[in-house]
């Protein structure tokens, strides 16, 4: 189900929307990205992705090492098999929105997100990604995913 521009987000996408804010999000940011999100999709270009580093909980955001097309591999995503994922397309992404795919098609296509969220699981494990193709997974160590030794 892709989301055109010209509409807000389906409610089916909130919680995914919504958690990566409320989990990952330093406080300070947190109400600029949920206005920013709340609005039609073609107004997500004016979401900072490019400055994600800067305004996420260091804590529970690393960035990954290695190429873009070869993520899946290179972090061992494999661990997590290959889920459906909902993908939050804003910043320099040429087609914002939301929309479904499998994790490894999103980690790997290029085309399908040039910048934005890759939402595995609401609130608890996403990737954002950028168009320097640049990845950070966001989890919480203690959290759910702890004993999956992501970033090991």
């Amino acid at each position: 189900m892709k989301n055109s521009g010209d509409t807000a987000a389906p409610e089916a996408y909130r919680a995914h929307i919504d958690g990566f804010i409320k989990t990952f999000l330093a406080h300070e940011h947190e109400r600029r990205w949920a206005s920013l999100l709340a609005l039609k999709a073609h107004a997500w270009s004016r979401v900072p992705i490019a400055g994600f580093p800067y305004q996420c909980k260091k804590e529970f955001c690393h960035e990954l090492v290695g190429i873009r097309k070869n993520l899946y591999d290179d972090a061992d995503l494999s661990v997590l098999g290959n889920p459906d994922v909902v993908l939050i397309r804003a910043g320099h992404d040429k087609n914002p929105g939301v929309d479904k795919s499998s994790l490894i098609r999103a980690v790997s296509d290029y085309e399908l997100i040039s910048e934005g969220i890759i939402s595995v699981d609401p609130g608890h494990l996403a990737l954002v990604v950028d168009h320097e193709s640049r990845a950070f997974l966001c989890f919480d160590r203690g959290g759910r995913y702890r004993r999956l030794n992501l970033l090991a």
